[in-house]
């Protein structure tokens, strides 16, 4: 069983008092990345200009496949896969991306279990997946791009159609946490485009912090009204950013919790989970939200059906120790 952290204890602590607890503001001490190669002939460049493009933005990179062990590209370079794909799964709590590197390789992983139940578990945890070449193809027979816009190697388009996925015959494309490219051509976009997706979270992470700073004052003063208000405000001029808007509707369920309108609470937190489910503020919405059903509503049992999503969800947003879902099982 994993450790439990003292921060960890402080939050259950926290819910015990009647306390829910808030988003922490600071950003992760660090980024991860785990690159899942196929066990044989990956594609050199979609390796080598992924990496590169991640390692530049100092985010660290590890190599997992089907064995540890020496690996050979289709062009000859060598890589050493530290990692199994079990112990990538093991890891996931603890990493922000997890990319699969094509090639003609990736067939050995079309028919692998181990390969779909980490795509899925990735998927449930709210990861960033990007997929280049053969590997978008692996995605589709996970069933995670149904009704999802993406692209592939052009052989394998018909897998992603027929999988429910929207093909575009173009060299990357992004849909929400996904992030797919064709094939070797578009490597060094593909990686360019990985960062830049973290580095867009990032920077609305930040914008979101000062834009509910006033709301957020206005609430410790007691002016739940005129917090309210302003959230309304940030979140209609700021709607096409889910970060921000799943930002300014958790901070209006922390105004109706302030005031003692638990059951309008609720509502604030399930609405965001709804609009916003793929927000870094799932799993503290649904978790606050079966927190007040059950300690302040009296209504375990529709407490215990969100925190069932919850758990279904796999969610660690708002701890980086990737600890949390133990006291949510619990």
């Amino acid at each position: 069983m994993k450790s439990v952290k003292i921060s960890f204890l402080l939050l259950l602590l926290g819910v015990a008092m009647n306390i829910l607890p808030a988003q922490d503001d600071a950003e992760p001490a660090g980024l991860r990345a785990v690159l899942v190669v196929p066990p044989e002939n990956f594609r050199d460049e979609e390796l080598i200009e992924t990496r590169k493009a991640l390692e530049a933005a100092e985010i660290s990179v590890d190599l997992a496949s089907r064995a540890k062990g020496t690996i050979k590209g289709m062009l000859g370079a060598e890589i050493e896969a530290a990692m199994t794909l079990d112990d990538a799964l093991v890891g996931l709590e603890y990493t922000d991306v997890v990319v699969f590197i094509g090639g003609s390789g990736t067939v050995a992983y079309f028919e692998d279990e181990a390969i779909m139940n980490l795509i899925r578990t990735a998927v449930r945890q709210r990861k960033l997946i990007g997929a280049i070449c053969l590997a978008p193809s692996l995605l589709a027979r996970a069933c995670v791009l149904e009704g999802r816009t993406a692209t592939v190697w052009t052989s394998e388009s018909g897998t992603l159609e027929a999988r429910g996925a929207v093909y575009r015959a173009q060299p990357v494309v992004v849909d929400g946490r996904f992030v797919t490219a064709n094939g070797p051509g578009a490597a060094a976009a593909f990686g360019e485009a990985l960062v830049s997706w973290l580095t867009e979270r990032a920077a609305s992470r930040r914008k979101a912090q000062e834009l509910i700073e006033k709301p957020k004052q206005l609430r410790a003063e007691g002016d739940h009204e005129g917090a309210r208000k302003l959230l309304a405000e940030i979140r209609e001029k700021n709607n096409r950013n889910g970060q921000i808007a799943s930002n300014a509707l958790f901070e209006t369920g922390y105004c109706f919790y302030a005031e003692g309108r638990f059951a309008a609470a609720v509502r604030a937190f399930l609405e965001l989970a709804a609009e916003y489910p793929e927000s870094d503020f799932f799993g503290m919405a649904m978790f606050n939200a079966g927190a007040l059903l059950h300690r302040k509503l009296d209504k375990p049992r529709e407490a215990i059906g969100v925190f069932g999503d919850l758990i279904d969800g796999d969610c660690n947003d708002w701890d980086d120790t990737g600890e949390l879902m133990n006291p949510y099982r619990n």
